[in-house]
């Protein structure tokens, strides 16, 4: 399966820079962002994330000038640091992305293991195989080649776990692959006695038949949760009306039994073609939102909006684009997937409500957020954020190399 071309992000490149010195990096905003200290020669000698870019990087400064104040002229001028390339960004979540995308391009030696801990997960489940079974992985793509029955992403390994329990018990497939396997000879688990699961291991049903229902458990988790609940809801008033009680009662065991799919954790889980949206956070630009569009593992900036008028214009460019781009089937899109989960879930725990996912379809945009999000504590004479204690924790991203990768080319 050949990769999708990709086109580069110009928003999460470190095109800003400052010399190393004092006066210098007093100049830096106080925003959220990314920054590199690089030698004469541009290779990059240390990347980091901060909450604050002037405050981390005249710290790190104050400490470099102290390590180094013994004898300056025995460092090899490759350790010399020359100036800073930063970005400034407007959240933890826009400073996590800037930081993978270039900590991939820099340093591409060294990055994956540092997001190896921040893997996300997607389950799938190749229904032509001869015996179907759903599974959970990093990343499908080399398994399984259509994109619609990757489901996810989830922010760990348990919670997907805790999906497939969830699909299966909500439309009654088998739990015991080795048993599946010896189908139509198999012996039936009690679940068949319980009626919690159609028997194909015996023959009770065919396999095309047991096939039917993996498609039907796709189907319902290619589908946003909401819809799909305010679907069976609608089933359950309408069979109750018509006195069908019994229909009623399998379809109310069935609203406890895909409740799960309702949790916070799985909150983005869908179809990975269908994880096409539009994503809003805080701008580094004093009460502005920044606008990003998210297709199918590509992240992409619109803009920056100080209305809320101008943000729904941009939030229909961002639907637009996202709706055209070819699904990302490379391991980079599950990184930004990852990047993007363990963001979101940061902001929930925080009780931050300024980073908002808005899918095709949903109501405009409210004002209230517009105000909430656009709010800031303080601001330069320039016009840029102050809210530093908000953002990123200083150092959640650092790598500072023994021999700096970036000798094997430019950076």
């Amino acid at each position: 399966m050949a990769d999708p071309p990709r086109q580069p992000n110009a928003w999460t490149t470190l095109t800003d820079i400052v010399a190393w010195s004092d006066e210098a990096i007093g100049t830096l905003p106080t925003t959220p962002g990314v920054y590199a200290f690089e030698n004469a020669d541009g290779h990059t000698l240390r990347l980091t994330t901060t909450s604050n870019l002037r405050r981390a990087v005249r710290d790190r400064r104050v400490t470099h000038v102290e390590n180094q104040s013994s004898d300056p002229s025995a460092i090899d001028p490759v350790w010399q640091v020359n100036h800073v390339a930063y970005a400034a960004a407007g959240s933890r979540l826009e400073s996590d992305l800037i930081y993978l995308e270039t900590a991939r391009d820099r340093l591409p030696h060294t990055y994956a293991r540092l997001f190896d801990r921040l893997a996300c997960w997607f389950v799938t489940c190749d229904v032509n195989a001869a015996f179907p079974r759903w599974t959970k992985q990093k990343w499908p793509g080399a398994t399984v080649d259509d994109p619609s029955a990757w489901i996810g992403p989830f922010l760990d390994k348990h919670v997907a776990q805790r999906y497939i329990e969830m699909l299966e018990n909500a439309f009654d497939l088998c739990r015991y692959h080795h048993i599946l396997t010896q189908s139509p000879r198999g012996v039936a688990c009690a679940y068949k006695e319980m009626g919690r699961c159609a028997a194909p291991c015996d023959g009770t049903v065919t396999m095309d038949d047991y096939r039917a229902s993996i498609r039907a458990a796709i189907a319902f988790a290619r589908t946003p949760y909401e819809d799909a609940l305010a679907d069976l809801e609608q089933r359950m008033t309408e069979a109750s009306a018509a006195l069908e009680f019994e229909i009623a009662s399998a379809l109310h065991r069935h609203h406890g039994a895909i409740s799960y799919a309702g949790h916070a954790k799985a909150q983005l889980a869908r179809g990975a073609d269908a994880l096409r949206g539009v994503i809003m956070a805080s701008s580094p630009t004093l009460r502005h939102v920044r606008v990003f569009s998210m297709a199918a593992g590509r992240i992409v900036l619109i803009g920056d909006a100080d209305t809320v008028d101008s943000a729904e214009v941009m939030i229909e460019q961002g639907h637009r684009r996202a709706g055209g781009e070819p699904v990302d089937v490379t391991p980079a899109a599950q990184e930004r997937f990852a990047v993007l989960m363990h963001g979101l879930e940061y902001a929930r725990r925080k009780g931050d409500h300024r980073v908002l996912v808005h899918w095709n379809g949903d109501p405009p945009l409210s004002p209230r957020w517009f105000d909430r999000c656009t709010a800031a504590s303080g601001a330069r004479e320039d016009g840029v954020r102050v809210d530093a204690d908000e953002g990123v924790a200083d150092d959640s991203f650092d790598i500072s190399e023994d021999i700096p990768e970036s000798r094997d080319g430019p950076s």
